[in-house]
């Protein structure tokens, strides 16, 4: 009798895996028109961007709203973090390679993270970057896109979709790959 309860529990627990095998493996959605592969919808989400107003480096106040029509890059970093200083220069590379009417690159500084705001602007120095540098006092941008590790960088078509979510260090040749034309 207990021979038979294992034999029963193994066939339904391989018939199980089986199942569960066969769905990833052969798993497509239909997301806006295009098939996409379940194991990459991570990185696709075509949900709307969260609207956030914050202030540049200059006292500005700048909206995600004031980019609409462009396709927008918006990269989430601290000070603290090594990957993210890194990726600093890469954004300013990537505004300077695309003209502003096509990409708009924006580093979003989680200010909340940080020791002080004016430890992050003394850290950006007085050297301009190409990228749009805003600070986010409030948290705003953490709670609204979730945000639980950095850097993470949402790219957002001209239509306030976010296209790509792409946690880890952005570089350039991803984003040709990823670009609208």
């Amino acid at each position: 009798m207990k021979i038979k309860k294992i034999a029963i529990r193994s066939i339904i627990f391989l018939f199980v895996m089986i199942i569960g095998f066969y769905t990833i493996s052969e798993s497509k959605s239909e997301l806006n028109g295009q098939v996409v592969d379940a194991t990459s919808i991570v990185h696709h989400s075509f949900k709307d961007a969260k609207p956030f107003s914050l202030k540049d480096r200059y006292g500005n106040t700048v909206r995600l709203s004031d980019f609409r029509g462009r396709t927008v890059l918006m990269t989430v970093w601290t000070t603290w973090c090594g990957e993210c200083r890194e990726e600093l220069e890469t954004l300013h590379h990537i505004q300077h390679h695309y003209p502003e009417n096509k990409l708009k690159v924006l580093a979003v500084n989680l200010t909340t993270e940080e020791t002080s705001l004016e430890d992050v602007k003394h850290f950006l120095g007085s050297e301009p970057l190409k990228a749009t540098v805003l600070f986010d006092t409030k948290g705003i941008v953490k709670k609204r896109y979730g945000i639980y590790g950095i850097p993470i960088s949402f790219l957002i078509d001209p239509y306030g979709k976010i296209i790509r979510t792409f946690p880890g260090v952005i570089n350039q040749k991803d984003l040709d790959q990823w670009l609208p034309n």
